[in-house]
């Protein structure tokens, strides 16, 4: 059976935990073992890149599912933080062999992010019924699903 290990920043926890909470509900559908799925927290998307290699330093587990969320503001620190996260996630997956998702969302506004994480879509009318936007945490997890499935077929010979 399989193993994820979920990582998530708490900075915008508002969106993060959204994302982390359907990340799980599409994993629990997927691998009813309530083992098959860690949950570690780190302060803020930075951080998920020694959180990620040290999980694959343990080889523990099948796939890292890391999860932040990053707004754009005023100054370039944006820019910085996410080019870095997004390297660092990288370097990890291919030194370790392991698949490391991407699941930070990198948005330019706070309502962009909110869109993302299943919140009440803002073009749904007052006459109209209001409707949710997808949550990018399913995807999140079905990349690393995917991800697993398919290196395992790799590995048979």
């Amino acid at each position: 059976m399989a193993k994820f290990l979920i990582a998530v920043s708490e900075f915008n926890g508002a969106i993060t935990s959204r994302l982390l909470e359907a990340a799980q509900t599409h994993l629990s559908e997927a691998k009813p073992s309530p083992d098959s799925v860690k949950v570690a927290r780190v302060p803020g998307a930075f951080e998920l890149v020694p959180l990620a290699a040290k999980a694959a330093q343990l080889n523990k587990w099948d796939a890292v599912i890391c999860l932040g969320a990053l707004v754009k503001g005023e100054t370039p620190h944006f820019d910085y933080i996410a080019q870095a996260v997004a390297n660092g996630l990288a370097q990890v997956s291919v030194l370790h062999q392991l698949p490391v998702v991407f699941g930070v969302l990198t948005t330019d506004t706070w309502e962009q992010a909110e869109q993302r994480c299943g919140v009440l879509d803002p073009a749904a009318t007052k006459t109209s019924k209001k409707t949710v936007t997808h949550n990018k945490g399913v995807e999140f997890a079905q990349t690393a699903l995917d991800m697993v499935a398919t290196l395992e077929r790799l590995a048979v010979p």
